[in-house]
């Protein structure tokens, strides 16, 4: 912390204004007596940013004197898919979940891939691979926090065409 600034309000959604060439990236921010004291869990990745970089926190109407020095900088993940199958796949009933082999920590399912996928295609063809936007990790999302590093994706692809109906008595 450089400065913990004055006049904001606890909650708000904060951009963080870059020194050098960062742009995107936001913040929740805590506040005590006008001061922030800490940053809540929605991060909103940005890009350009560089560690040791002097970052201020603009909340719109605030005086934006909270000026903080960025530390770390968290790597984006992205999972690519390769369809080595005969049929072709719907993306929407893909659905990943990440894992880390060392702690043997599993995530949360998270649904469908095409919700970290923002490319053209609505299936995925056999031979074809495609691969997710650039994203945080998350814990309610992916079960894993922003700094955890997960090392494989376990892929799951249901066929809805193929549900049959039971009835419970």
């Amino acid at each position: 912390t450089n400065s913990a600034g004055t006049g904001y309000t606890s909650g708000d959604q904060c951009e963080l204004v870059s020194s050098g060439t960062g742009s995107g990236a936001s913040v929740n921010i805590i506040v005590t007596a006008g001061e922030i004291v800490g940053f809540g869990l929605n991060l909103v990745p940005g890009n350009g940013y560089s560690i040791g970089e002097i970052v201020t926190i603009n909340c719109g109407s605030n005086p934006n004197s909270g000026d903080y020095s960025v530390s770390s900088i968290e790597d984006q993940n992205t999972v690519t898919v390769i369809n080595t199958g005969s049929e072709t796949v719907d993306l929407s009933h893909i659905f990943l979940t990440l894992s880390d082999t060392g702690t043997k920590a599993q995530g949360t399912p998270f649904t469908p891939f095409v919700n970290h996928y923002s490319g053209p295609n609505l299936f995925l063809f056999p031979g074809e691979q495609l691969s997710t936007d650039a994203f945080p990790l998350d814990p309610t999302t992916h079960g894993f926090a922003i700094g955890d590093d997960p090392d494989r994706a376990f892929l799951a692809i249901y066929d809805y065409n193929d549900a049959k109906t039971v009835t419970v008595t």
